[in-house]
């Protein structure tokens, strides 16, 4: 009889990828991508998600 394994499942001797854990993880870049983002867009666009922020932000 031959067993035939799909692709990309790991076989029980296997070990799975270790994450490191956040404290160990460095961001390359210290500021935020997200206020790149924002100076780029249109001020009705940037209005509308000032809007949503303050619906949503914990009062």
């Amino acid at each position: 009889m031959i067993i035939i394994e799909p692709a990309g499942e790991m076989t029980m001797d296997e070990r799975p990828t270790r994450m490191p854990p956040p404290e160990q993880v460095m961001s390359p870049d210290p500021e935020p991508v997200g206020v790149e983002f924002l100076a780029e867009l249109p001020d009705h666009v940037r209005a509308f998600f000032d809007e949503q922020h303050k619906l949503y932000s914990p009062k």
